[in-house]
């Protein structure tokens, strides 16, 4: 059985963000009729997070003290847990809607320790008329900066564009393709070649951790969260992630 986890950051009752997300799911269960494919749509409604205070406990030791007072420590388990993460947001004032952006707060420690390298994403946004690709652009960076490789990133038009979000054929055109690569990693084991962008940044952040574990040595209460993480995580004896990758099969 493979798991999908869909946030989706619409309080919409009928979400075009959350009717995209299940054509994408759908598309993928076409593609693999014999597979077992769970999905699970999450909305902002079931995350029930408080706001980050900006203490910087993440960083210092590696935790964040509201995790166990809201619903972020359980949707972090399910989200280490999923195979792939579908991430889609409305287009609120040109950016991602503030439900989604409150999200990323709070998950803004994974940017730094990528904790979900091995897994896929998804990028989806709904838009009235302007700006998606501004919304799926930053998606993209955040999920690639938490590890996930993107096998799909989509955009659809509410009233005026392309593709529009009731244009099945054409939206089916799109996802078509995406849909197959992540069919053969899913369950052939054909994973895709790294985005440079993706491989750049873990390079960068492996860099980055290597200094902090000098400085940590010599300043005690420097903030070691991250390279704990780091180490935690299996990461510290690789300076590309496809030497960690490698490792893993």
């Amino acid at each position: 059985m493979k798991k999908i986890i869909s946030l989706i950051g619409s309080r919409a009752e009928k979400s075009n963000t959350a009717r995209l997300a299940e054509l994408v799911v759908g598309k993928l269960r076409e593609a693999n009729p014999s597979e077992g494919i769970e999905n699970e749509l999450l909305f902002p409604e079931q995350w029930g997070l408080k706001p980050c205070i900006s203490c910087n406990n993440c960083f210092l030791r590696g935790f964040c003290v509201l995790d166990e007072n809201d619903g972020m420590k359980q949707l972090k388990e399910k989200l280490v847990a999923a195979d792939v993460v579908i991430m889609g947001s409305p287009v609120f004032a040109t950016h991602v809607s503030g439900d989604t952006k409150h999200l990323i707060d709070r998950l803004s420690m994974w940017l730094h320790t990528m904790p979900l390298i091995g897994k896929y994403g998804i990028v989806l946004s709904t838009t009235s008329n302007n700006n998606g690709d501004a919304v799926t652009d930053y998606l993209g960076r955040m999920m690639e900066e938490m590890g996930l490789q993107i096998v799909l990133r989509l955009n659809a038009f509410v009233h005026k564009g392309e593709p529009m979000i009731n244009d099945l054929p054409g939206l089916n055109a799109l996802i078509t393709e995406p849909v197959g690569i992540l069919s053969n990693a899913l369950f052939k084991g054909n994973r895709p070649p790294i985005s440079a962008t993706l491989a750049a940044y873990y390079a960068h952040k492996s860099r980055q951790i290597s200094k902090i574990k000098k400085l940590a040595a010599q300043y005690p209460h420097f903030f070691t969260g991250e390279c704990r993480l780091w180490e935690e995580q299996g990461y510290m004896p690789y300076s590309t992630i496809q030497e960690l990758l490698y490792s893993r099969q």
